[in-house]
């Protein structure tokens, strides 16, 4: 049975581990800790005893953690976010050091929530240092998960690839395809594709929710992409271009409603060959500024409600 850990392990012993998991090798693990090879060597035989188990394999190539190894590492980034958020309270606490939040919105369709919840945060918070950025969607994941954003608006395409981060759904939207002929659903214009194929077609750069689904729709099909793409990596209103150009492109339905459109009734719902697409907001669960994140999401909770595709 391993001994009480709460009574013999240290914080250095998991930096130890932590450091020799993310390293792979001792020799690195002390260089990055300032500490000799043989008392970090020392330090993980230590851990080892009080715990009662192998955390690595010793390997010519390396250290090889073990599924316990896993294990541990993974609390100690729990313990570590703790600390940090208990840091950041107490420094506010002391020193009346001002409360920050970082927001990210990469779904047009959602900033207008995100603008909304952070005034009302703002009101409640007068001293609360807001930033609000638009960035695409892979530097906002790798953002959130690194703590340069605190939250996310962002589509949940593939979010479960990224298991740090938690997320919650906010909209769901089907998309269409539009141009200055009408509105038309995906399945129609893929149906006649032979033709719409040749159209100028205004879409999002590669890593957009929206531009992905459509080429893993057209490969489903075994269809070849648009001949002539003009790609946009903002979400800013494309209209003139669409209207110089008699370009097609793809919309949610919330993006057509604000734009005014009058969305056309079908004789069929969503269909295979439809994309629909959910929308919501991402945080890193371990967050040091998780106590003012909550805070911001119930703020978005209580004024969004999930909608059902249109």
């Amino acid at each position: 049975m391993p001994a009480n850990l709460d009574q013999y392990l240290k914080l250095r012993h998991l930096r130890v581990v932590t450091e020799i998991f993310n390293t792979g090798h001792i020799s690195v693990a002390s260089a990055n800790l300032g500490l000799t090879p043989p008392a970090i060597s020392k330090a993980c035989a230590e851990i080892e005893a009080i715990i009662g188990h192998k955390l690595f394999d010793r390997t010519r190539s390396g250290m090889v953690p073990t599924d316990l190894c896993h294990l541990l590492v993974r609390s100690s980034g729990i313990i570590t976010a703790e600390l940090r958020k208990l840091s950041a309270e107490i420094q506010d606490n002391l020193f009346n050091t001002p409360q920050s939040l970082t927001i990210g919105y990469q779904s047009p369709s959602l900033s207008a929530i995100a603008m909304h919840a952070a005034g009302v945060l703002r009101q409640q918070i007068p001293a609360l240092r807001l930033k609000i950025m638009q960035i695409d969607r892979a530097s906002l994941l790798d953002g959130l998960q690194q703590d340069r954003y605190d939250i996310g608006f962002i589509a949940l395409h593939q979010i479960e690839n990224f298991p740090a981060l938690s997320s919650q759904i906010l909209l769901n939207e089907r998309c269409f395809a539009v141009s200055l002929e009408g509105t038309m659903s995906l399945s129609e214009v893929l149906d006649n594709w032979a033709d719409f194929r040749l159209r100028n077609w205004v879409l999002p750069i590669p890593g957009f929710a929206i531009r992905d689904r459509f080429e893993s729709l057209l490969a489903s099909r075994n269809l070849y992409s648009p001949a002539n793409v003009i790609e946009l990596n903002s979400a800013y209103d494309a209209r003139p271009l669409i209207v110089a150009c008699n370009a097609m492109t793809i919309a949610t339905n919330t993006m057509l409603s604000n734009a005014g459109v009058t969305l056309p009734s079908f004789s069929r719902g969503p269909t295979d060959d439809d994309i629909l697409l959910a929308s919501g907001v991402v945080w890193r669960a371990h967050s040091p500024n998780l106590g003012i994140i909550d805070r911001f999401r119930k703020i978005v909770e209580a004024w969004a409600n999930p909608i059902p595709p249109g």
